[in-house]
């Protein structure tokens, strides 16, 4: 329709959770609350099965406007269908966008989103976000305003819960609304949260957030392993895959992008010899020349880049490190 702006409303970086969060059992029902940037007359879900080694079955899922955290108003409930089927097959290493759902939603509004999981899954996509997902007890409970469940933890995380498989919202939004990614590591995951705060505080009504910072990620070297069962073809589970080629694709994963701020570089700095070979260490020119790449990636889709300096870090006691952070910050 001609009158159509899809625009996204949410997100997060996915990444491989596997060694961090337990597999979830055959007939499961997840189910997670999220909070948008923007609101719109529909919406439609990303589910994401980028770092599965297997095909990820829906057997069925539900959204509907939050009543409290997890427990949605049933007036407001609606199914999921893609491709007109109320369950699908994401083959590895695939995505899918959900058919338009005629769910209303307000700026900042809160919405819960339940998929039920007939074969259960091993291989964990999945995000960081400030809302628990419950894994319900056996049986499809999508439907069911509310449902008893276990908590989904992360191992060595407190702070920030485990998203599972959705990966980003969409609002048919008004005409004049776009978005904004903010892309980074943990420093962008982060401060994103405090932007979409004074966003709201501004009521500025045009622009919506969509927070990519994902924790650990290096501009110029794929993740690392924190250990657990290898995956062909993942580029590591703590940091993912590299910036440079992760930016375009989260520039590509949701519409009505018009924006982006860049903010990257730290873990490229710190990590080499630590948490990654030193073989990996990078020089200033190296950095600059990533995000110039970067630079080139958004102007091609006429997309605004923002850049953003790399912070200072303390506790290091490296001489190195600050010569080739304030090497780049120079060139900024």
């Amino acid at each position: 329709m001609s009158n159509e702006n899809w625009v996204g409303s949410w997100a997060v970086a996915p990444w491989n959770e596997t060694p961090l969060v337990a597999a979830i059992p055959p007939d499961r029902t997840l189910r997670t609350t999220l909070r948008l940037t923007r609101g719109g007359s529909a919406l439609r879900l990303q589910v994401s099965n980028t770092e599965g080694d297997a095909p990820l079955t829906i057997g069925s899922g539900t959204v509907a406007l939050a009543v409290s955290t997890n427990v949605f108003d049933p007036k407001t409930d609606q199914g999921l269908s893609f491709a007109g089927a109320t369950s699908t097959i994401i083959p590895p290493g695939g995505s899918l966008m959900s058919d338009p759902i005629p769910l209303p939603v307000s700026d900042f509004s809160e919405i819960v989103v339940s998929l039920y999981l007939p074969d259960g899954a091993k291989m964990l996509t999945g995000g960081l976000h400030r809302y628990p997902t419950v894994v319900s007890a056996p049986g499809d409970r999508a439907t069911s305003s509310r449902i008893e469940g276990q908590t989904v933890s992360a191992r060595g995380i407190t702070s920030v819960h485990p998203v599972l498989f959705l990966s980003g919202v969409a609002v048919n939004a008004a005409q004049n609304v776009s978005a904004t990614i903010l892309f980074g590591d943990s420093n962008t995951r982060l401060y994103g949260g405090y932007i979409v705060e004074r966003l709201h505080l501004a009521k500025n009504p045009t622009l919506a957030i969509l927070n990519m910072g994902l924790d650990g990620n290096r501009l110029l070297h794929d993740g690392v392993s924190l250990g657990g069962p290898s995956i062909s073809g993942s580029a590591g589970f703590f940091g993912g895959v590299a910036g440079i080629r992760r930016f375009e694709t989260a520039l590509s994963t949701l519409p009505g992008v018009t924006g982006a701020v860049l903010m990257q570089g730290t873990g490229d700095i710190i990590l080499p010899g630590t948490r990654a070979p030193a073989s990996e260490t990078v020089t200033p020119g190296d950095i600059i020349d990533g995000l110039k790449h970067c630079i080139g990636v958004a102007q091609s889709r006429n997309i605004r880049i923002i850049g953003a300096t790399i912070v200072p870090f303390g506790g290091l006691g490296s001489w190195e490190f600050g010569c080739v952070r304030g090497s780049c910050v120079e060139r900024f």
